[in-house]
């Protein structure tokens, strides 16, 4: 174990003990609060346990607190018991809180709004659980934060809108539900959201289309229903955008055509809209999304001609289009192209794929 000793170093600016093997039955010792110079304070895949001693708010001039990975595949919990709400008093300092992989439980103290400062909030990988404090919406500072793998509840506040500085929102396989806020088209800076494994349900909002900037949107498995945003071609930096298996529980998933603008993304490497109840026909602007790699769309009742325009996907490695009312034929373009796995109904013809005896055909 750590011995209580170490509280004598009391001038101690950096700990960092990260990758080690301490026991399990190693935990912080109550005397670190006698750090009060020390501004990084890391053990990180290090194995130690406990508890965080309440002492850790007397450190008020710690910016890193990284106690991240300490739960061991082959036994030992890591990190165990809450967030103590002391925390809190650091407010005018700390800028990363890292408590990632371990098995911390617990709602979210409500102290954590005080963390003026913080910039990066990585809590995956826990078992916390509760519903969001509203007080999330006041760490103007944060960047990233990372909640994915817990047991998170309830609606995603709206407050998080106020947070602009927000580039990262990582919050999948929880148990959030609700309509998400139309206060999320506040976080211009945005670039990943991360919102698969939920129970999000209603509309995806039209405000999400004010994210110019944002890069990856998932929203795989959650129960949303209603029509995918007419406005997302305004959002011309998207690589990822998936939405894929919201057809469960008692939503009927996405419904309504896929929009004409999504010909304007075109950065767009991977569309996966699969598992829904999406009507109408594909719009042939989907062939100006010359970057596209993999395009998922079975699953649906999509219906009339596959598009001509396809074609263009030169880039186009996998395609899914069963299990829709379409017809036509897969187009030529597509059998120059480096795929390597193209599905589709025996109602459509493919004239250049080599494995057609279940009328879906595979490259």
């Amino acid at each position: 174990p750590l011995p209580d000793s170490i509280g004598g170093w009391a001038k101690v600016e950096e700990v960092d003990m990260s990758d080690n093997n301490f026991s399990s039955d190693s935990g912080l010792p109550t005397t670190i609060g006698q750090w009060v110079e020390c501004e990084k304070l890391i053990f990180h895949q290090s194995g130690i346990g406990g508890s965080i001693p309440t002492e850790v708010g007397s450190m008020t001039k710690l910016e890193n607190l990284v106690l991240s990975m300490n739960k061991k595949v082959d036994g030992g919990d890591g990190i165990s018991g809450g967030i103590p709400s002391e925390l809190g008093m650091l407010g005018g300092s700390l800028k990363k809180l890292a408590l990632n992989g371990n098995s911390m439980t617990g709602a979210l103290p409500t102290e954590v709004g005080l963390l003026s400062e913080l910039e990066v909030l990585h809590l995956m990988k826990n078992s916390f659980n509760g519903n969001m404090p509203t007080e999330i919406g006041m760490l103007s500072s944060l960047e990233i934060f990372d909640v994915e793998q817990n047991r998170f509840a309830g609606p995603l506040p709206a407050e998080l809108g106020n947070c602009e500085d927000l580039e990262e929102l990582i919050i999948g396989k929880n148990f959030f539900n609700g309509v998400m806020p139309t206060d999320i088209g506040n976080l211009m800076n945005m670039r990943n959201i991360a919102a698969s494994d939920n129970l999000f349900e209603g509309q995806i909002p039209d405000e999400i289309t004010y994210l110019w900037g944002l890069r990856n949107l998932n929203l795989d498995n959650n129960l949303f229903d209603g029509t995918i945003p007419g406005a997302i071609g305004d959002m011309e930096d998207l690589t990822f955008f998936t939405a894929s298996n919201n057809k469960r529980r008692s939503s009927s998933g996405l419904s309504g055509n896929l929009p004409e603008s999504l010909g304007r993304l075109r950065k767009l490497y991977q569309f996966d809209v699969s598992d829904n109840s999406i009507t109408g026909q594909i719009p042939t602007t989907l062939g100006q999304c010359t970057d596209l790699v993999t395009l998922f769309l079975h699953e649906n009742k999509l219906e009339g001609n596959v598009p001509s325009e396809l074609g263009n996907l030169v880039l186009i490695k996998e395609m899914n289009l069963k299990d829709n009312d379409l017809e036509g034929e897969v187009p030529q373009g597509l059998c120059s192209a480096e795929a390597e796995e193209i599905q589709v109904d025996c109602s459509v013809t493919c004239g250049c794929c080599t494995n057609y005896d279940d009328c879906g055909s595979t490259f």
